[in-house]
């Protein structure tokens, strides 16, 4: 047997995308992975937070298993991503 030396060691077991997530993915277009059904980012973005649709941007569990510090990070993101979506729209 192997040994491995860990820090921490966490097991999530059957995670899958919540009924909402399924729904608004299907309301609004988002992209889906075809196994997982979890919400994929845009591959032409280069950006794990932004979806295929201009405007919407996912963070979180909506997008697989995730801890949540990386979930508050991403958060952040997005709401800077949005905030620069909206202030590019709009004239001041």
């Amino acid at each position: 047997p192997a040994e491995v030396p860990m820090d921490l060691v966490v097991l999530v077991l059957g995670m899958e995308p919540s009924p909402g997530t399924k729904k608004v993915a299907k309301i609004l277009g988002l992209a889906q992975d075809p196994d997982s059904q979890f919400l994929i980012p845009s591959e032409e973005s280069g950006s794990n937070i932004i979806s295929n649709k201009p405007g919407v941007f996912i963070a979180g569990a909506c997008k697989g298993p995730i801890d949540i510090e990386s979930s508050l990070s991403e958060g952040e993101a997005c709401a800077a991503e949005a905030a620069a979506f909206i202030g590019a729209k709009v004239a001041v």
